[in-house]
């Protein structure tokens, strides 16, 4: 499941990150805007959702944590 976490993720939504990606959980962070979107098969899932809601191409970095 693909979420925007714009505070501290709950345990809940961690859980549901985790389940797109065999337990990993792949992150696009907005680092001008402090969020991040979290889960998905793919990071241009993430950055998608996340210049949809605003953001700019230069402020995100992705990586598999």
């Amino acid at each position: 499941m693909l979420l925007i976490i714009r505070k501290k993720a709950t345990d809940d939504e961690i859980k549901k990150m985790s389940e797109d990606y065999q337990g990993y959980i792949k992150l696009v962070i907005d680092i001008e805007r402090k969020i991040l979107t979290g889960g998905g098969e793919r990071h241009f899932d993430g950055e998608q959702l996340l210049l949809k809601n605003g953001s700019k191409q230069k402020n995100l970095l992705g990586w598999r944590n």
